[in-house]
This record gives structure tokens, sequence and C-alpha cells, in this order.
């Protein structure tokens, strides 16, 4: 996967298109430490039914399974549907899911406060309806609060299914977004080296 990866349009969907996070591709991330925190620090009830090893030492993927398929504007509606969860961002021109620029993010989803305007995003495929995110191993909490919340909206703009594999559980509308806001409070309680890493932004690429 070389550095210039070109997404296609969201109105182009055809077969599996794949986006990757620039970040993860050249930002070498800090190996998980396990003796850095430990499971009998984490209040149980923070963590949903997510094992707490899968927050920072394992990829973390989410399915959505839509009723309806994808909007043509996913760029303009992702950004306007993170507004209420105090989000002001922006996705980049080519639709790149990888590739966000951040402005606002309360510190209650990223555990501190944006010193910045940051640079985020995550991985997706397209497939059809459906979609499966992916977050790698050393994760932001920027990174992740965007992927589980851009999941919610997605599936209830398409009347569609929250799926977590890690619990095996669905989620659908309004109990979606509980879910991924579970998700992030989950993460958050469980910490990790490199989790409140910002990248600055500077300028689209």
């Amino acid at each position: 996967m070389g550095p210039h990866l070109k997404a296609c349009c969201p109105n182009q969907f055809h077969g599996r298109t794949s986006y990757a996070s620039p970040i993860h591709l050249f930002e070498t991330k800090e190996p998980w430490d396990s003796h850095s925190s430990s499971f009998h620090e984490i209040p149980r009830s923070c963590l949903g039914n997510t094992p707490v090893s899968l927050y920072t030492c394992m990829a973390f993927e989410l399915t959505v399974a839509g009723r309806h398929s994808i909007p043509p504007n996913l760029s303009e509606l992702w950004p306007e549907a993170l507004r209420p969860h105090g989000i002001a961002c922006a996705i980049h021109p080519e639709f790149s899911p990888g590739t966000w620029k951040v402005d606002a993010m309360p510190s209650t989803l990223i555990g501190t406060e944006l010193k910045a305007p940051a640079l985020s995003g995550f991985e997706v495929n397209f497939h059809g309806g459906s979609a499966s995110f992916r977050s790698a191993i050393g994760r932001t909490s920027t990174e992740f609060a965007l992927l589980c919340l851009c999941a919610a909206e997605l599936a209830c703009m398409t009347d569609g299914v929250y799926r977590d594999p890690q619990s095996g559980k669905d989620h659908q509308g309004e109990d979606a977004r509980t879910a991924a806001l579970a998700e992030i409070k989950g993460l958050l309680a469980y910490g990790g080296r490199g989790l409140l890493t910002q990248h600055p932004f500077s300028a689209w690429t």
C-alpha cells in the first residue's frame, strides 16, 4: 500500500473499497506494555461486555449492516451527525476516512483537552450496503472516538445494525449510539501508552 493512496468518492462504491489511515501507515506506535496498567485497576462497570485486553493490545473491529444503501454524501453527513456529540470536524476533501481534521472534541470522549486541530482517522471497508471498521494496535483516543461514533451514526443513517464482534452483540438506533459511547468510555478507563497522543493537523495532503 503506497503513501499516495487515493480513495474513491462515496458515489463510486463498487465491490470492496478500502481506506487506510495514514497515521497507521506512517506512524511507529509504541508496543503495548502489559506492566503499564493492571486489569484489576479497571472498574468492570466501565468496560461493558468487551474483554479488557482488547482495548489496546489487539485490533478492534466494528461492522455495520445497513437495510438501506450507504448515502452518497457521507463526507457531509458524518460531520453533521457528530455535532450533537460535541465534535467539530471535517473529512478529507476526496473522502478518505483515514484523514480527518478535528477542530473540537470533548475531553469526555478523548480523556484530555484537544490542544489544537488534530489529524485523525480510521480504517473502513465498504461492501454493498455494509461497512467494516477497524482500529489498529496503538490507537489514539481521537481515532477510536471517531471510529465508534461514525459506525453508530452510519447504522442510524441506513436503519442498520451496529455489530461488535468483540462482545458478540448487535445494536440499532439510539442503542447503537449508547454502545459506541460505552466502547469509548471503556477505552479511556483502560488507558494505555500513546492513547492521548494528538497528531497536529497542518494541511490536507
